[in-house]
């Protein structure tokens, strides 16, 4: 989309006179750093695509001590894919000097602009693959991520689930809700898995989050009691908040549902 822009300034030179300014648009290399999907790219990308840009004049005398507004109109550059939301980003030069053809000055006023291509809220900060999220069982290293699988926690001896997933873009939220698996009612919260502004996962060091899961819940009120969870059958929705998202709108969290699993301790055996 177009988005206009009105420049302001008060320049006139040390001697109290009028001078003439001339606005000139200068592009700089669009960018992206994304996949469709959010993951970001090992290295961005260039591309040599400029804006187009108009101005309700090119050229203004300012009067000392007075001001000078110019409208500009910055169209993104036909040439990039919405869907791939590339930044596209220039100057707007403003070059003090006699005629048009003027070098650039020393003195000229450069102010930037920087615009994205596409909707944000179209990214996803989810990574959802076979392999993740996933619950991994500490006591024997297994893992399920997929609806069909299924597994069994005593809780005894480290065996319960750890949440595992990863972040492709900051998110506002994210947090992991508990259903009953009969009722689909929600029950709460696995505890420590609400948390805000998070940073995306790296390839390196911060390669994806852990959340444990041994065998307690706690409430989604604000009291956010804990205490343990029953033995039974349950399903985790994983959410994150898409960028711009409403907290409280289902529709702007990417979800993952995980595998159903069941809690049945060692006592109750």
């Amino acid at each position: 989309a177009e988005f206009d822009a009105p420049l302001i300034g008060a320049y006139a030179d040390k001697a109290g006179r009028a001078r003439d300014y001339y606005i000139s648009h200068r592009p700089a290399a669009a960018v992206n750093g994304l996949e469709a999907t959010g993951v970001a790219l090992p290295v961005p990308q260039l591309k040599d695509s400029a804006s187009s840009v108009s101005f309700s004049t090119t050229r203004v005398r300012v009067a000392a001590g007075k001001t000078a507004r110019i409208d500009v109109r910055i169209t993104p550059p036909k040439d990039l894919s919405a869907a791939e939301h590339w930044v596209y980003n220039g100057y707007i030069v403003i070059n003090p000097g006699g005629s048009a053809n003027d070098k650039i000055s020393p003195d000229a006023i450069h102010v930037p602009y920087l615009g994205m291509k596409g909707n944000l809220r179209d990214l996803h900060v989810l990574k959802t693959t076979d392999e993740l999220p996933l619950f991994q069982n500490p006591s024997n290293n297994q893992t399920i991520s997929k609806p069909n699988e299924t597994a069994t926690y005593t809780i005894a001896n480290n065996d319960y689930p750890v949440l595992g997933f990863r972040i492709e873009y900051p998110t506002r939220l994210v947090e992991a809700r508990v259903f009953d698996a009969t009722s689909n009612k929600q029950l709460g919260l696995i505890p420590g898995s609400s948390m805000q502004w998070v940073g995306r996962n790296d390839g390196e060091d911060n390669t994806v989050n852990v959340v444990e899961w041994p065998g307690t819940l706690v409430s989604a009120d604000a009291k956010q009691t804990t205490s343990d969870i029953p033995d039974g059958k349950y399903y985790v929705k994983l959410m994150a908040l898409r960028p711009y998202g409403k907290p409280q709108r289902e529709a702007d969290y990417d979800v993952w549902r995980s595998p159903t699993v069941s809690f049945k301790r060692v006592n109750n055996i």
